[in-house]
């Protein structure tokens, strides 16, 4: 994954070698909020509970062992978007802001095809100038 991609409070993944390297059960199925971005290092802690805190190296602009998460239908309602036809999901109650599949709409444009859960998070902030949060 791109560190330039990354904001912080973006929610990611870790990859298969770290979820060994933890061993705990509990990290296994959970995902992490970015809580730093420094020179050469990007800093994680785990979401809810913000229990552990692990850093890792940027390699060549490169993080190896964080990577991005799917943005699917599930996403979009944790993060507050409704649907009725599970193709069309709406986040507010005007209309203006909502997807048909991936497409992201705003105002009546698509801006963009919105592939991982951290790109969504981003353009909402640079939208509405105000972080994208859970509803659960």
């Amino acid at each position: 994954m791109k560190v330039n991609e990354l904001r912080i409070g973006n929610i990611v993944f870790v990859n298969e070698d770290v979820k060994r390297e933890l061993e705990e059960e509990e990290y296994l199925h959970c995902h992490f909020d970015v809580t730093s971005i420094k020179d050469d290092e990007v800093g994680i802690y785990t979401y809810p509970e913000k229990v552990s805190h692990i850093e890792y190296n940027i390699k060549d602009g490169n993080l190896v062992e964080i990577i991005p998460i799917s943005l699917d239908n599930n996403w979009k309602k944790r993060f507050g978007f409704i649907s009725e036809d599970f193709e069309m999901w709406y986040f507010d109650e005007n209309h203006d802001m909502y997807f048909i599949g991936n497409e992201f709409w705003f105002r009546g444009t698509c801006l963009r095809l919105i592939e991982f859960v951290h790109q969504l998070q981003n353009l909402y902030f640079c939208l509405v100038g105000e972080e994208l949060v859970l509803q659960d």
